[in-house]
């Protein structure tokens, strides 16, 4: 767990990051998911973000920064409908 709070979970596919706070406020996760998104734009990285949130603002917000923003019920019914 991170100083803020954040659990940060590493699968083993090195390019899949999970951010989660469980918490509430200043805790959540939704800050640090803008704050990477940021920075990767800012440092010029080319590469595809998915952002799965409920909070439409956190979707909104993402998908500002070109990433693909999307709710958990969409999340799963696309990975249901591809297996």
């Amino acid at each position: 767990m991170s100083r803020e709070g954040i659990r940060v979970a590493r699968s083993r596919i090195e390019r899949l990051k999970v951010l989660f706070s469980g918490g509430q406020g200043a805790n959540r996760a939704d800050a640090r998911i803008h704050e990477s998104l940021q920075a990767h734009a800012y440092q010029g990285i080319q590469a595809e973000f998915i952002v799965v949130s409920d909070d439409r603002d956190v979707v909104k917000n993402s998908e500002k920064l070109h990433a693909v923003g999307m709710s958990p019920v969409e999340f799963w019914m696309g990975f249901l409908a591809a297996s």
